[in-house]
């Protein structure tokens, strides 16, 4: 209303001058600098000198500007550093006070102390002549509402409004508030002889607002609001929000009644509340509040007052409130109720506090909490503080902040009740007296079978006694920790003043063992520890143990760690590092190594090689700038010898890193004995190492490729000329090299499939852009291999795409399998993900094999583990194949009494996550099959692959033979490899037992037929039928009422015992079976009682009758 206030008066006084002045006058008014300044001089007595200014410049007919324009009452001081007006004369005529323009720099509106009430005066209903500001703008507005509050800056503000009479129109207004940012608001105001009504008025910032307020002349006020999309902070995530909400207030400013709801959003969690109650100029009571979320709610009344003095007090409730609505791993149902009451003694805020949750259930555990206590100023008292969670609890009481008297004891036979994930026991008291500065600690504790993810440990124990002022003592140890590494044990103990302590750490552990042992002196204080790392011994895993030479200073403090030079010893190696890590930044150091021995290394080389040579040398990486880097490593002639021959060798080396002005250099110089490696790369200076233009070239030279093989045990033997020369480009993040790397008359022998790739001929090649480009062809068997690809290094992620082709290439070439092979294969590969399309014919191969695994392979549910008790991990590469092999017409198999020619194609597909599938068929037909001492002709032979898994085709197999020519008899297979059924057929049909005879032994089996005649019938059946009727069999188990049921012989025993065997447990103890002869007359009754501990009583009785003692142990 101020700046209203001011309008108002220079308007005022306009308009009077434009229609009460002679035309003369008024002429000279508008028209003149004069004119301007003498229309200022008069307003100003006309408002008994609160209106003043410092300066005008122009005419009012023009764009008059004034400087230092002041307006100053008892109410209100307003400063306006400058302002531009543009001011439509004619409209002063019609009654009307138009400002074109309103420019203005800067408006300082203090507020002060409000005078004593004046004599009552007739209320303001409007003005006697109309005011519009066409286009009104001012850079800022600084608003103070009291002498000693901090003003409120508005920055460019953008106003349009205008004022008829009673109405107050405005059209835009536009502002920047800090920090809230950009308000703009559309409304109306209406003056009346009651009071101000402000109707149909919209306000956006960080939300929208629809306002109708009336303020009355006689302290009566109402007011009705809505809001939607309100959030904050106003821009990005928001972190509270309110979609939408509605509020009411309505009565006297000391005397009002107030009502709200609405939806409230904070971190994600949606809170629908309302609240309602009376207030006046000195409290507000809140008679009911009200939050439903998570399932439940939170009920509250209280009382909030700011005079005379600020006083808080509020009670409620919490009833059935799901914290796993918001937090997976937490549901529940949570019911309890809380007291507050917060005073203010000597501006200090006090506040006792008394909260319970009873009733209540957490993870599916009873869940309980008690909190009693007060907090005044730097004091927290708990009086009595509880946790409970299932079998595991929390107490603590006494003094929680500085100065500490603190006693708290963690009880828990199960984590799991305590944690999501967390596993195992613990028990520990705690009691915590003094100051920061000079702490008494007293920690005992034992916990074991602790395991939270992926991180294990079997014990722990703590024993402390810390005493800033007295004497201290530490011991810590742990068993068997596993975090990402295994450690067998770690022990930490120690003991002394904060000014003398000692110190003491062994680790046992898989990648090392390690004994330090440290002494120095605590500043609390300065929070800083100093000292020295007095002796120690670092034993890696399998290699030689490095001792402390002599002790290194030590440092700990805020700004970070340092470490003097310490210097190891083993043998006659020597190794020194001194290690600086500061505040807010990575770890920096420098390092000597002298007479290092690269036969120390030897434990991890395959027996019988030899590696040697020695290194010297020394670094300096400890600023975080790389221009002052400085690292120079030699080394003398050594290499790699297996047996008496030198396979790799190399003369005396070095590497060199140079941190200058103009950048960092790098020099690697390798003579070898056969050949060379060079690099001479530049980074240049920059702010981000990622950005740093990178150039240099690296030359290569290797006539002798006989140390390939020291690279897979698959190469048997390598020889060629690799040769290269790059030119290094682009950036550290992202290296591009131009020129070539070739390999000339090459020729490498694969031990697996045993073929030798000769003549072996590659070339990559690199342009400036990032892309390498690589062709490749090899010769084996008559055949050709092409491979051509491009790798392109310039984006995020470097992609890879390749071409295979070939013409008959000999893929294998051993005892059991000669294959060749002509692929037209499409490779592209993108970040982890593999994908490969494309075919591979087999015009020819020849597989023999001799021999199989016979053993049973694991079911699909088994995990297999290594020795450590660990399974293998996941390939972090994501493969997804389609590729189609197609038999040719020249592919025969000849192997386990088999012959036949294979034929046909099948597409294999592989997606991430899922088992290989395949589609397609392979064909056997014509072929012969050698069973039971015959050779079947196989008409019909075929495995389908129908989209399922690629290891489990159907099968659809006859195989005959004409033992006359009349009469002929075969074996039909049908269903999967995995559970195939097996039938007899025969022309003329004859009954199954004489199909067997004619099928084995080429005649009818009768009465007087040989015991050898009736073994190999016996046999057949057993391989034919029983086969297929246990495994019908075991499907039927548990369907009808049977615990057991086999068809067979017992292991040892001849095929003519087989028998049917039903059983049955008639207690988890008893179990009973009968079986019954299938080839010979006869029965066993088996009777077996479970006496525990691994033993059990059997008897049998049949053919033979006995009894045993059976003793059983799980492995």
């Amino acid at each position: 209303m101020t700046l209203l206030r001011l309008l108002y008066l220079v308007s005022g006084f306009l308009w009077r001058l434009a229609v009460g002045t002679p035309l003369a006058a008024l002429l000279f008014v508008v028209a003149t600098n004069a004119g301007l300044r003498l229309g200022l001089d008069l307003a100003s007595d006309l408002t008994g000198g609160a209106l003043r200014y410092d300066d005008a410049a122009g005419r009012l007919l023009g764009h008059p500007e004034l400087r230092g324009l002041v307006y100053e009452d008892q109410h209100v001081r307003v400063d306006v550093d400058r302002v531009r007006l543009s001011l439509m004369l004619p409209a002063l005529l019609l009654g009307r006070v138009q400002l074109r323009e309103l420019d203005a720099d800067e408006i300082r509106i203090a507020l002060k102390k409000a005078p004593p009430p004046p004599e009552p005066s007739p209320p303001f209903t409007g003005l006697p002549f109309a005011l519009i500001v066409d286009e009104g703008r001012i850079v800022r507005l600084a608003l103070q509402t009291a002498p000693d509050a901090q003003p409120l800056d508005f920055d460019r503000i953008a106003l349009s409004a205008a004022w008829f009479d009673d109405l107050v129109s405005i059209e835009q207004l536009d502002v920047d508030l800090r920090p809230v940012g950009r308000l703009g608001a559309q409304g109306k105001l209406r003056f009346t002889p009651d009071g101000l009504r402000i109707e149909d008025t919209t306000l956006r910032g960080p939300g929208e607002f629809t306002l109708d307020m009336d303020i009355g002349y006689d302290d009566r006020f109402a007011l009705q609001t809505r809001w939607r999309q309100l959030q904050w902070p106003p821009s990005g995530a928001a972190q509270v929000a309110s979609p939408h909400g509605e509020a009411r207030v309505a009565g006297a400013w000391d005397n009002y009644d107030y009502a709200l709801n609405g939806l409230l959003r904070l971190q994600g969690i949606d809170i629908d509340a309302s609240a309602q109650g009376r207030g006046s100029l000195a409290a507000l009571d809140i008679a009911a509040l009200k939050a439903r979320l998570l399932g439940g709610s939170v009920s509250a009344s209280g009382r909030v007052q700011w005079q005379p003095q600020i006083a808080i007090d509020a009670s409620g409730d919490v009833a059935g409130l799901d914290p796993g609505r918001a937090f997976k791993d937490w549901p529940g149902q949570v019911n309890g109720h809380f007291k507050v009451a917060t005073t203010f003694p000597r501006n200090q805020p006090a506040v006792a506090f008394d909260a319970a949750l009873r009733d209540s259930r957490l993870r599916g555990y009873p869940f309980g909490l008690q909190a009693r206590g007060r907090w005044q100023g730097p004091r927290l008292t708990l009086d009595d503080a509880r946790l409970q969670s299932g079998s595991s609890s929390l107490q603590a009481r006494g003094e929680a902040l500085p100065p500490f008297d603190l006693s708290a004891e963690l009880h828990s036979p199960d984590l799991a009740t305590a944690m999501p994930a967390l596993q195992g026991h613990a028990d520990a008291q705690l009691r915590l007296r003094g100051t920061l500065d000079t702490p008494v600690l007293s920690l005992h504790g034992r916990a074991g079978d602790l395991a939270w993810r992926s991180y294990a440990l079997h014990q722990l124990h703590a024993d402390i006694e810390l005493d800033a002022a007295g004497s201290s003592t530490l011991e810590v140890a742990a068993e068997n920790l596993d975090a990402g590494t295994h450690v067998s044990s770690l022990r930490l103990k120690g003991g002394g003043t904060a000014a003398h302590h000692e110190l003491h750490l062994d680790l046992a552990s898989d990648p090392l063992n390690a004994s330090l042992g440290l002494s120095g002196a605590l500043d609390l204080p300065r929070r800083a520890w100093s000292g020295a790392l007095d002796n120690g011994q670092l034993a890696p895993h399998q290699l030689g143990a490095w001792t402390l030479q002599e002790p290194a200073a030590l440092a700990v403090d805020r700004d970070g760690v340092t470490l003097q030079p310490a210097c190891w010893s083993s043998g006659d190696a020597r190794a020194c590092f001194k290690v600086r890590k500061e505040k807010g930044s990575g770890a920096g150091f420098a390092f000597r190594v002298e007479k290092f021995a690269l036969a120390y290394f030897k434990p991890f080389l395959p027996p019988g090689w030899i590696l040697s040579g020695e290194l010297n040398g020394s670094g300096d990486l400890l600023s975080r700038s790389l221009d002052t880097v400085q690292v120079n490593l030699t080394s003398t002639a050594g290499g790699i010898t297996i047996g008496d021959r030198i396979v790799l060798g190399f003369e005396p080396s070095h590497l060199k890193l140079d941190g200058q002005d103009h950048g960092l250099v790098a020099e690697l110089a390798m003579p070898l004995s056969h050949g060379k490696i060079e690099m001479h790369a530049q980074l240049a200076p920059g702010d981000e190492v990622a950005t740093r233009p990178l150039s240099g070239e690296i030359t290569l030279d290797l006539p002798d490729l006989d140390w390939l093989r020291l690279l897979s045990p698959e190469i048997s033997s390598a020889a060629g000329h690799l040769h290269g020369q790059l030119q290094l480009a682009g950036s550290a993040g992202s290296p591009a090299f131009t020129g070539e790397v070739g390999l000339a008359d090459g020729k490498v022998r694969l031990a697996t499939p045993g073929i030798e790739l000769s003549p072996l001929n590659l070339l990559v090649q690199g342009d400036s852009e990032g892309l390498l480009t690589m062709t490749a062809d090899a010769a084996s068997g008559g055949g050709q291999l092409r491979v051509g690809g491009v790798l392109d290094t310039a984006q995020a992620k470097p992609t890879l795409r390749l071409e295979i082709k070939g013409d008959a290439f000999q893929a294998a070439n051993t005892p059991q399998a000669r294959v060749w092979v002509t692929p037209d294969l499409q490779v592209d590969v993108s970040g982890r993900r593999i994908n490969v399309a494309g075919t591979v014919d087999v015009p020819k191969a020849q597989i023999t094999p001799t021999s199989f695994d016979s053993g049973v392979g694991p079911s699909s549910d088994q995990v297999i583990i290594n020795p450590q008790g660990k399974a293998p991990a996941d390939s972090p590469w994501q493969v997804a194949a389609n590729v189609q092999v197609r038999l040719g017409d020249e592919v025969r198999f000849e192997g386990f009494g088999l012959k036949a020619p294979l034929s046909g194609a099948v597409t294999a597909i592989e997606e991430p996550g899922r088992p290989t599938s395949g589609r397609g068929a392979i064909d056997l037909s014509g072929g012969q099959y050698k069973a039971y001492g015959q050779d079947l002709s196989i008409t019909t032979g075929r495995l389908i692959f129908d989209g399922g898994p690629i290891t489990q085709p159907a099968v659809e197999i006859r195989a005959e033979r004409k033992p006359t020519d009349d009469i002929t008899v075969g074996v039909y297979v049908r269903g999967t490899l995995t559970a195939p059924q097996f039938s007899l057929y025969s022309t003329p049909a004859m009954p199954q037992e004489r199909q067997l005879s004619w099928l084995v032994l080429g005649r009818s089996l009768d009465d007087n037929a040989s015991s050898s005649d009736r073994s190999a019938v016996s046999g057949a059946a057993l391989s034919l039928g029983l086969t297929g009727g246990d495994y019908l069999a075991q499907k039927i188990v548990g369907k009808v009422g049977i615990d057991q049921v086999s068809v067979g012989a017992k292991p040892g025993e001849d095929a003519n015992l087989a028998k049917l065997t039903i059983g049955k447990y008639l207690s988890p103890k008893l179990f009973v079976s009968y079986g019954i002869g299938l080839f010979q007359r006869g029965y066993t009754f088996r009777l077996q009682y479970d006496v525990g501990h691994g033993f059990k009583l059997q008897t049998e009785t049949g053919v033979e009758s006995g009894g045993d003692v059976l003793y059983s142990v799980e492995r």
